[in-house]
């Protein structure tokens, strides 16, 4: 969002009194540009930011997050969160305070935000190569991304014939209610990006052909 589209944001939410909840999960995993995503905390007084070590920081295993808002609301959070889970573990909030100090956190977000670059034009030529099969949306700033496929064949069938067929784990698109994708990830060494797209680009010219010889 560049800074017209968020001061259009908290005006229509100040107009009406509404919360703004905000996730900034994949602040400091931009695919363009040095910039890190300003924060929406602090630019209005009904927000609550969202963040976690999962996206941008690259260490989901931690299982820590954290919400940044208005003080009152926050300790209410807390106690409902408390119904949830007692605590984190000693040893992951040691580790994430370490991923976030002032010396780890940008080579966290370097690191993270080359997986995404070098990722995102394999998955983009290979998408280009197959247009009568494929199509995606380039985002802002992730690591992951919803590929079109053009077939019948649903999503939950086609993710299961790739774990059958393929031995290669995507999430189907109808969780997300967005039939006939699949949830894709690119932020990962050259070798196993272009090796998933292979066997990806495989199964479905495979089920392409079966799909013909049905009509």
């Amino acid at each position: 969002l560049d800074e017209d589209e968020r001061a259009a944001i908290i005006e229509a939410a100040r107009a009406v009194g509404a919360w703004l909840l905000v996730d900034e999960v994949y602040a400091g995993a931009e695919t363009t540009g040095d910039a890190e995503t300003p924060s929406f905390y602090g630019s209005y007084e009904k927000v609550v930011c969202v963040n976690s070590m999962s996206k941008a920081y690259g260490l989901p295993g931690l299982r820590i997050g954290w919400a940044i808002g208005p003080k009152a609301l926050i300790q209410q959070a807390w106690r409902h969160h408390e119904y949830a889970t007692i605590s984190g573990s000693m040893l992951g909030n040691h580790l994430a305070l370490h991923a976030l100090s002032p010396e780890v956190r940008p080579r966290l977000t370097s690191r993270a935000r080359g997986l995404i670059r070098r990722g995102w034009p394999i998955l983009q030529e290979v998408v280009e190569e197959n247009s009568d099969l494929l199509s995606v949306t380039f985002p802002g700033a992730s690591a992951m991304c919803f590929v079109r496929y053009k077939l019948k064949i649903g999503s939950r069938a086609l993710a299961l014939r790739l774990i059958e067929e393929q031995k290669m784990l995507v999430v189907p698109g109808e969780a997300f209610a967005q039939e006939h994708h699949l949830r894709f990830t690119y932020a990962l060494p050259e070798e196993r990006v272009r090796e998933g797209l292979r066997r990806l680009v495989e199964t479905l010219r495979a089920v392409e052909q079966e799909e013909r010889a049905l009509v």
